[in-house]
C-alpha cells in the first residue's frame, strides 16, 4: 500500500460544490492555470517530463519552468499570428512535450485546442480540419504538410499559418500560407508582446476531441476547462499520484484518457511524465524510465501477459517450474486478500523466495518499480488483471467517455483503495450515473 508524502495534494471534500472552481480549495480555473499552479507548487527547477528528441539521441529532461516558458512563448506567438480568444488551434502531432505545450498555449489565450492522429487517413484529417476551422495548424513534419496540401481541396489555409515541429521545411512549399519551423515560431513568440491577460474562464471551450468515427465520420466532442479539471480534482489525493512518481507515457494525447491523465493530472500532482519514443521498443524504454505508473488500454496488458507467458514456456525446466510455482503462490495470496485488484506483498518464507527468484525478474523487464496501472478504453479481462496483480502491480479499471472528459467511474479512489474485479468501480466524486430506461 502507498504512503503519500507530506507535500502530496490532499483529497477535496466529497460534499463540496463540484460544478465550478472554488477559491477556498485553490482550484485552478483553467487548464493553463493548472500548469501555472504546478510550477508554484513543485518548483520551476523540478523535472516535469523527459523525451527522446529523435532516434539515437539521449533522453532530454524539461523542467516545469522551461515547459511553462515555452507555453508562454507559444501563446504570444499564436496571438501575434492572429489567433484570438474563442478561435481553434489544430495539431497533427504525435504524443510529445510539444503537443502539450501547444495545447496549454492555446488554452492560455482562450482558444480551443484540437488534434488528429498523425497516422489518420489524410482525407479524414482534412474533414476534421474543416470541422475545427482552426486559425493555426501545427504539423509534425514536412511530409505531413505536403500530404495535407495535396488533399485539402478547396479548404482555406488558416490565417495564422502552419508550424512544422521538426524544424525542416518541405521541398515544395505550399502556396498561399505562411509556414514556420518550431524554433522560429518559438523565438518569434519570445520577441512578441507577452500574454499578460491569460484566460481564466472555467466555462470556456478548452478541447475538441475527435471520436474514432465508429458510428460514421469523426465527430468533435466539446469539452470546457471545468469538464477536464473536475476529473483531475475528483481524484486529487485519492490516487497514488504525487511528486517523485514517474509515469511512462505512450497513449495518444488526441484521446481524452491520455489528455486528462498523463497530459494534465500527472503535471498538476507533481509526477514526472516520461515519453515513450517508440511503441515497438516499449519494453526497453520502460527499463530506462523505471515508471511507477502507467496508463494503458487492455490490449497492452493482453500483449504483456502473452509475452511473459511465452517467455516462461521457453525457459529451462527449472526456470519454468520456479516461475509457475511463484505465480501460483502469488495467485493464492492475491485471491485471499480483502481487497480485489490491489497487489499484495509476498507472505511467508516460500512466497518471498519464489517472488525474489522469479517474479522480481519479470518486474525488472518493466523497470522494477511499476506498482500501478490504470486501464480504460475497453473491458479488461479479470484473469489478466489478476495476473498483473500477482506481479505486484495494482490494476485499477475505470469507465468513461470522451464526452465526460473522460472519467465516469473508477476503482480504487475510495478509502483503502476499495475496488472489485470485473467492475469499473464507483462514480467519481461529483458524478451521478442515471440509467435512461426510456431508451430500452
Amino acid at each position: 500500500m502507498w504512503n503519500p508524502p507530506p507535500e502530496a495534494l490532499k483529497a477535496l471534500p466529497l460534499d463540496r460544490d463540484w460544478s465550478k472552481p472554488d477559491d477556498k480549495y485553490g482550484d485552478p480555473k483553467t487548464l493553463y492555470d493548472m500548469v501555472r499552479k504546478s510550477v508554484d507548487l513543485w518548483g520551476a527547477d523540478t523535472v516535469q517530463c523527459t523525451y527522446v528528441p529523435s532516434e539515437g539521441m539521449e533522453r532530454v529532461p524539461i523542467t516545469r519552468g522551461q515547459f511553462h516558458d515555452n507555453v508562454q512563448a507559444l501563446a504570444a506567438g499564436m496571438r501575434a499570428a492572429g489567433v484570438k480568444e474563442d478561435d481553434r488551434v489544430l495539431q497533427i502531432v504525435d504524443t510529445s512535450p510539444q503537443f502539450a505545450m501547444i495545447f496549454y498555449a492555446a488554452n492560455m489565450i482562450g482558444a480551443a485546442a484540437s488534434a488528429v492522429y498523425t497516422n489518420m487517413k489524410m482525407k479524414e484529417s482534412v474533414y476534421c480540419y474543416d470541422l475545427a476551422t482552426p486559425s493555426i495548424l501545427f504539423v509534425a513534419n514536412p511530409s505531413l504538410l505536403t500530404s495535407f496540401a495535396e488533399n485539402k481541396g478547396d479548404s482555406e489555409w488558416p490565417i495564422g499559418g502552419v508550424v512544422i515541429l521538426d524544424n525542416e521545411m518541405p521541398e515544395t512549399m505550399p502556396e498561399g500560407v505562411n509556414v514556420s519551423t518550431w524554433m522560429d515560431f518559438i523565438n518569434a513568440g519570445r520577441a512578441a508582446e507577452p500574454v499578460n491577460d491569460p484566460c481564466m474562464d472555467h466555462t470556456k471551450l478548452a478541447s475538441l476531441i475527435f471520436t474514432s468515427g465508429t458510428s460514421g465520420v469523426p465527430k468533435a466532442v466539446m469539452l470546457s476547462n471545468w469538464n477536464v479539471l473536475h476529473n483531475i480534482l475528483a481524484i486529487q489525493g485519492r490516487a497514488p499520484l504525487w511528486p517523485g512518481r514517474r509515469t511512462a507515457c505512450f497513449l495518444p494525447f488526441a484521446h481524452s484518457l491520455a489528455q486528462a491523465g498523463d497530459m494534465s493530472a500527472m503535471i498538476y500532482f507533481g509526477c514526472e511524465v516520461h515519453f515513450v519514443s517508440d511503441l515497438l521498443n516499449l519494453v526497453n524504454e520502460v527499463q530506462v524510465i523505471k515508471p511507477h505508473i502507467m496508463l494503458c488500454v487492455p490490449r497492452v496488458l493482453n500483449r504483456f501477459h502473452s509475452r511473459i507467458m511465452a517467455g516462461i514456456e521457453e525457459g529451462s525446466g527449472l526456470k519454468k517450474k520456479l516461475a509457475k510455482s511463484a505465480l501460483a503462490t502469488a495467485k493464492k495470496r492475491t485471491l485471499a486478500a480483502p481487497t480485489e485488484m490491489i497487489a499484495v506483498p509476498p507472505k511467508g518464507m516460500k512466497d518471498k523466495i519464489l517472488t525474489k527468484l522469479a517474479i522480481t525478474k519479470i518486474r525488472e523487464r518493466l523497470g522494477g518499480e511499476l506498482d500501478l496501472m490504470i486501464s480504460g478504453g475497453a473491458p479488461l479481462d479479470p484473469e489478466i488483471a489478476l495476473f498483473v496483480n500477482c506481479l505486484g502491480i495494482t490494476v485499477l479499471e475505470g469507465y468513461g467517455l470522451s464526452e465526460t472528459a473522460p472519467l465516469v467511474t473508477l476503482n480504487g479512489w475510495e478509502e483503502d483503495y476499495a475496488s472489485m474485479s470485473g467492475t469499473v468501480g464507483r462514480a467519481i466524486p461529483g458524478v451521478e450515473v442515471i440509467i435512461d430506461q426510456d431508451a430500452w
